[in-house]
């Protein structure tokens, strides 16, 4: 879900342009839940992580790395 909110967003829906991707579970995420996916660029890689907002911005996902092709 959130390597297709990035390559979606960020890389014109082309999934051939990821090279790698990888996340840690680092919380629970609930069925129907709203998150929030938060991307910045380190050097050629997209850096990730995900929050629940309607929690205080829980984290669920940390070490989001993609990196394009």
């Amino acid at each position: 879900m959130t390597c297709k909110a990035i390559v979606d967003a960020l890389l014109d829906s082309d999934a051939t342009a990821v090279a790698g991707y990888g996340a840690r579970f680092a919380g629970v995420a609930y069925p129907g839940e709203t998150l929030t996916v938060n991307v910045w660029k380190d050097g050629r890689r997209l850096v990730a992580s995900v929050v629940a907002p309607t929690r205080d911005n829980a984290v669920v996902l940390s070490g989001v790395e993609l990196v394009p092709a």
